[in-house]
């Protein structure tokens, strides 16, 4: 079982919306600032098994608003000592 924690990134780049889609893709929330060639893409923190996001489902687990790489050491410990399972 392959598990990661993907970190919160953010960052203000300057292109086309074509150049910025195409760099970033899926997984990013791309938005323009004012209307200029500046945009601000954000890459939302998320824990993968697998390849597959347990984002919601870790936040929802332990009651959390934000998803910290505590919150994924608490779900990779659980996990793996069988303290929940993943469907």
């Amino acid at each position: 079982m392959d598990i990661k924690y993907i970190e919160f990134k953010q960052a203000i780049v300057k292109g086309t919306e074509s150049e910025i889609s195409e760099q970033y893709g899926e997984g990013w929330i791309v938005l323009r600032l004012g209307k200029s060639s500046n945009w601000l893409v954000t890459r939302p923190s998320d824990i993968l098994v697998d390849g597959e996001s347990y984002r919601d489902f870790a936040l929802r687990f332990y009651d959390a608003t934000e998803l910290s790489p505590k919150i994924f050491e608490k779900f990779k410990r659980d996990l793996t000592k069988g303290r929940m399972k993943l469907f």
